[in-house]
């Protein structure tokens, strides 16, 4: 009997180990826990190829942004290879390594992670920040994918290419003031006449 709770603690002792063990090692080996991709369906993409894989993708792309240390990253990186699952064929879906590729999350300007962004033809038509459900997620990237199936210019739901702003109207330089009539030279006294001598009293003889 005693034999027996000896064993039954043991073996609940080795749980939190077992729990240290897979934590541990989700960070010291992402590749392998998280981050390395779903086979096929998710690509790790650097800094180096990042350009052939995403921006000269001839289909939409999905990029989730993630870095180890992040746990929300590790919560929604789940719901982004289901994404890439059900839409294997139709999209295509890549991950970033924030701390290992830093040009393109500068070049994106990326603030905060996890972050999103959906490509279509090299550029950016929608983006998530945050943890974000796949409803959300899906909603919007089956609407650019049927959009893009149907060769429509501008894909539903995305920023059609917002209207350049039309140049706005520069105002037209601040009419210079019309430079503020120089005074008329204030006439200039016209001479006073020299004052005429006045007759000098004829000397009384």
């Amino acid at each position: 009997m005693k034999s027996f709770k000896n064993q039954k603690v043991g073996a609940l002792g080795a749980i939190p180990a077992l729990a240290a063990f897979l934590f541990i090692g989700a960070i010291l080996l992402p590749g392998v826990f998280y981050g390395a991709g779903q086979g096929e369906l998710v690509k790790a993409v650097t800094d180096s190829d990042f350009e052939k894989e995403v921006i000269h993708s001839k289909k939409p792309v999905l990029v989730d942004f993630w870095a180890t240390w992040c746990g929300p990253c590790r919560m929604y990186g789940p719901i982004v290879d289901k994404v890439a699952k059900d839409y294997a064929g139709r999209l295509k879906v890549v991950r970033v390594d924030i701390d290992q590729s830093p040009q393109v999350a500068r070049s994106l300007q990326i603030q905060a992670i996890p972050a999103s962004f959906l490509f279509v033809n090299g550029k950016v038509v929608n983006s998530w920040v945050g943890l974000v459900s796949e409803g959300e997620v899906k909603a919007d990237v089956n609407q650019v994918v049927k959009a893009v199936a149907k060769k429509r210019p501008n894909p539903i739901g995305t920023p059609s290419k917002t209207a350049t702003p039309t140049k706005k109207v520069t105002p037209t330089k601040t009419a210079t003031l019309t430079k503020t009539a120089t005074p008329n030279q204030t006439a200039t006294p016209t001479k006073k006449g020299s004052p005429k001598k006045t007759a000098t009293p004829a000397q009384s003889r």
